[in-house]
Parts: C-alpha cells; structure tokens; sequence
C-alpha cells in the first residue's frame, strides 16, 4: 500500500510531528496550552483547524515560514474570527521565539489586514466572469483594520495570502456556511447573505466553495507569473489542486457534481438503486475532477458488483487526490477516515477478495499492509 500513499502524508496519518517538523511538538503543545483544543472553530476546535491548514500546506510543498504561518494564522484574532489565543500587545515576542521574527511578522500582519477586502474587494469582485485571472502588476493596497488606513501590499505577499486562502477555506467550508451566507443560490462564495439563524452544524453536505478556491488558484498562477517578469526570483510552490492551478472550476460544475453526490450518498445509497447511485457518482466525478468522494464510493460500488479492476483503479484515484488535498470535501467524515476507508477498500481489491456477504464482514474492515 506505500506505493498509493505519498510518504509525507502517512507521516501526517501516523501523527509523526517530530519527523515532520522538529518545532512541530512544541508548536502544537503550545496551543494547547494557550486553551486553542477548547475554543469551537466552524467544524472542529480551533487547534484541529491550525493543525489541517499546516497539513495542507505542508503537503503543497511550502516553506516552513508559510507551514508555520498557517499553524498559528488567527492566533492574534482576525477580521473573520475572535480568536486571540495570543494577545498582540503582549505576546508577539512569545510568538516570535516560537516561529521566528519573520513568521511572526507574517501573521501579525496578516491578523490587521482585512482579508475580505484584500482577497475580494481588491481582487475577484474586481474581475468579471469570464475575463482573464490576473492580479494588478504592482499588487493592491489593502485596509488595515487597527489604523483604517489602506497599505501596499505586494506580488509575493499576495500570493503568501492567496495560497494561504485555498488551504483556509477548504478545510472548514460545508454547505452550513452556504446557507447562513446564502452562497446555495449562486456557489459565488462572496460572504455576501445574512441568515444566521440556520442550526450548526446542518445536513453537512459539501459546500460550494470549489469554483472560487480554483480563481484565487489562477490569481496565485498570475502572481509568479508577474513576480518572475518582474525579475524577482521569490515564488510561491503551486498547490496541485485544479490541475495546479491551470484551471477554473465553473460554477455550473461544481454544483452539478455536487447535487449529483449528495443524491448518491442519500437518496440512492441503498443495495436497491445501486446502479442509479453509480450512475449519479459518475457524473460527480465527470463534472468535478477534483474531488476524491465520487471515487471512494464507486471503489466501493465497484467492488460489490464484483469488479476488482475497476474497484482498484478507482480507489487510487481517490487515494490520489485525498492527498494532493489534505483534507476532505465531504466533511461528514475526516480526511483520515476517509482515506482509511479508501485503502481498506483498495486492499481488498488487491487482494482479490469479494464484498463480504454479511454486515460483521464489512464492520471487520480495517487493517491494510
């Protein structure tokens, strides 16, 4: 099974912190210690939600300032979340020892900045559909939420902060989000409805957060294409999402995928529909092909009828781009469990052995080589 599973992310399954950054024990001790496991964060606590954007920023290959950028990103509180597990009038020299004066000043910075306005307002709202991804040559001018003053912010800074986004937002984003933002009626992702009255944490369908994650890819793409004219040698590493980053998930797309899964996963998902269900997850998965879940379950649809070829093949494309992400779209089960139950399925493919007849058999998954 090593050859399907990158060896970066099975140190991240195994939770080998020391061996995947020897600062990373005493970093997420600290959060502990600082109360971080106690506070709620969207879909988790706040120490769960550093810890998968460090994760996903790891495994997109970005430096360490950016990986320890990500793992303590909102701790002085930003214009989105009240989370000042460290106060920035006292605790910034802590932080700085922790990670450094150069990491440190990245958060900080990142903390005053309005991000709504440097990733929207400055940026997407400013494109229309349709026209070219690019970001302004000389970079934007963003507000400071402690002064009200706008200030430059430049091309690789843009890109720190756009790469940042994408890791962000895709590991805490389901369609809950959606409906208090009311982004269900058009999948823009613009933050722009206001119900909040809709009950936490709801159905826990994927949210429609694909088509804007892949733009922003295009605006990064265009950062160090800009950054590499200008002759400056400083490059953000392209994530592998959206065929890194060459491509633009439509909103038309990411909806049908969508809708097309969630109806495999609820209405067809018993032995009687079957086929419907792998019809449905076929059409998830040719509509969206950057989703793993679709895959996942025709492995599994694969395999019952008796198809261990198919079973496999499917299986590892969806091993393949659980681990390009580093998180799950699905977020009704965590990235390890989805991967676990993905390579338990391939195993069983490869092992040639049939879907078991009876529920104890399928409750004995569990152990892969």
């Amino acid at each position: 099974m090593a050859d399907v599973i990158p060896p970066l992310a099975r140190r991240f399954l195994r939770g080998e912190h020391a061996e995947i950054d020897p600062r990373l024990p005493a970093l997420l001790e600290e959060l502990r210690r600082v109360g971080a496991t106690e506070c709620w964060h969207k879909m988790s606590t706040f120490a769960e939600h550093l810890y998968d954007v460090y994760q996903i920023l790891t495994l997109w290959g970005q430096d360490l300032t950016m990986r320890h950028f990500g793992l303590l990103h909102s701790a002085y509180s930003n214009s989105y979340v009240n989370l000042a597990v460290f106060k920035a009038e006292e605790d910034r020299p802590r932080v700085a020892e922790l990670v450094g004066a150069e990491c440190e000043a990245l958060i900080y910075k990142f903390c005053v900045l309005q991000r709504h306005d440097l990733i929207y307002t400055q940026l997407l709202d400013k494109i229309p559909d349709g026209a070219p991804l690019e970001v302004p040559p000389d970079g934007v001018a963003a507000l400071n939420i402690k002064t009200g003053e706008r200030e430059a912010v430049d091309l690789y800074f843009l890109a720190q902060a756009l790469v940042f986004t994408i890791a962000d937002f895709s590991s805490q984003l389901f369609d809950w989000q959606d409906r208090m933002f009311e982004n269900a009626e058009d999948g823009r992702l613009r933050y722009a409805g206001n119900q909040p009255q809709w009950l936490w944490p709801g159905e826990m369908k994927p949210g429609l957060w694909m088509h804007a994650l892949s733009k922003m890819g295009a605006l990064l793409a265009s950062c160090n294409a800009r950054l590499a004219a200008a002759g400056d040698a400083r490059a953000v590493p392209l994530p592998p999402v959206f065929d890194r980053c060459s491509r633009v998930l439509s909103r038309a797309d990411e909806r049908a995928a969508r809708d097309a899964y969630w109806r495999a996963v609820t209405e067809l998902s018993g032995p009687a529909r079957a086929s419907e269900a792998r019809d449905a997850l076929c059409e998830a998965a040719a509509r969206n092909p950057w989703i793993a879940e679709p895959h996942a379950l025709l492995a599994q649809v694969a395999l019952q009828r008796g198809d261990a070829t198919a079973a496999e093949a499917e299986a590892r494309e969806a091993l393949r781009l659980f681990c390009e992400w580093g998180t799950a779209w699905d977020k009704r089960m965590s990235w390890p469990a989805w991967v676990a139950w993905t390579r338990a399925v391939l195993y069983r493919a490869r092992a040639g052995k049939p879907w078991p007849e009876e529920p104890f058999g399928v409750l004995n998954y569990g152990m892969v080589e």
